[in-house]
């Protein structure tokens, strides 16, 4: 006879799956029954249905669905459930720090971890007339001024050299060189220049008509770029520029909070101390919509989020830095009968190829957006997934 963890006959398990998607998504199949898709999704559908059993599922006791261990042994989440007897088995619960010496049995290693993330609006656009005062700055006003100035005194000197000007009329002179300087450089109409009758003052107003020219071409050309090509005040990348951009934080997974108050870093400490209590949806549509706000996520959610907003990218953007790691491990309570079945079917399912299958029909779930930013963490927390 086979034993009954084997064939279970239809004997109701206490066990821990978490929705949370893409891995684990609740699906109404007929007569109400809800069936779970996705990566862990698919997994237990089949577990559940070659060792025949009847799920109980059991919620986290503690409302926590990411576990945590702590400095001093404690734990949360579905892993504290297991380890106290709660429930039999933990499909997928997200762990954060080593749960070794705990009261459980991994029936999988971790397959994949998904690392925190900062999801940030992008910066706002920088406004015309803000631009023009930073490039045409009070320095390049006041080297014009100076350069336009001296331009004034040379003119003057050198035509008070040649001696056509006296004394008398020096007062005039300089204040009507003012005028005639500025006229050369704005290559506005002036008197002939036969007047003058050296060809140094001759070729000094040559000289100042071509500066002129390439002197209003430049800032006309600068002024058309400001107001043809937008511009954008500098992204927000890392934590410490977050704290200091004061930017509120919020997130809907106390986890991520309290896996940042317990962070190393007085920065993340920071972020985490002033928090917002804000669900992951609330804080995505005021990123969208407001830009006021940022949100904390890990980078499934992130490729989620990519995948059903579109053009999501002009708006939001993962800071570079990470702020933690959370684990996919499948646990059940140490010591049980099943964990050996449990476990021989896991690597079953990887051996097989069917959680690579499972994994692909996941990333296709998420859209071609989400799929291209589910890439970029892939080489990170999926590259490994079956080296064990």
């Amino acid at each position: 006879m086979r034993p009954l963890w084997d064939d279970m006959r239809g004997h109701p398990l206490r066990l821990s799956l978490v929705p949370r998607n893409p891995l684990v998504i609740p699906q109404k199949s007929t007569g109400n029954k809800v069936t779970y898709a996705g990566l862990d999704g698919n997994l237990y559908e089949a577990i559940k249905e070659v060792m025949n059993f009847t799920p109980v599922l059991v919620s986290p006791t503690d409302g926590l669905a990411y576990t945590r261990r702590f400095k001093n042994g404690s734990v949360t989440g579905p892993l504290k459930d297991v380890s106290n007897g709660a429930s039999e088995v933990a499909f997928n619960h997200m762990a954060s720090g080593v749960i070794g010496n705990i009261n459980v049995d991994i029936i999988l290693p971790p397959i994949y971890y998904a690392n925190i993330l900062f999801l940030i609006p992008k910066a706002g656009k920088i406004p015309s007339w803000n631009l023009i005062s930073k490039i045409f700055s009070w320095k390049l006003w006041l080297t014009a001024f100076l350069f336009y100035f001296l331009s004034v005194v040379f003119l003057f000197f050198l035509g008070n050299t040649e001696g056509k000007r006296s004394k008398s009329k020096s007062t005039f002179r300089i204040t009507q060189s003012f005028i005639e300087v500025f006229h050369y450089f704005i290559t506005a109409p002036f008197s002939k220049m036969d007047a003058h009758e050296t060809g140094f003052v001759q070729a000094f107003i040559a000289s100042c008509l071509l500066l002129g020219v390439v002197l209003i071409t430049l800032f006309q050309s600068a002024l058309v770029d400001i107001l043809t090509n937008p511009r954008y005040y500098p992204d927000i990348n890392t934590a410490q520029q977050l704290l200091d951009s004061r930017l509120p934080v919020g997130t809907g997974i106390m986890e991520f909070v309290s896996a940042l108050e317990a962070s190393d870093s007085k920065v993340l400490q920071s972020i985490g101390k002033n928090c917002l209590s804000v669900s992951a949806t609330t804080s995505v549509v005021w990123i969208l919509l407001y830009k006021n706000v940022s949100t904390i996520t890990d980078s499934l959610g992130s490729a989620v989020i990519h995948g059903l907003v579109p053009n999501v990218d002009s708006h939001l953007h993962a800071a570079r830095e990470t702020a933690g790691t959370f684990f996919a491990v499948h646990v059940a309570r140490r010591g049980s009968p099943l964990s050996e079945r449990l476990s021989a079917l896991h690597f079953r399912a990887v051996e097989s190829g069917l959680l690579r299958a499972w994994h692909d029909m996941m990333v296709q779930r998420i859209g071609k957006v989400g799929r291209a930013r589910y890439r970029i963490h892939r080489q990170i927390y999926f590259a490994k997934s079956y080296e064990f």
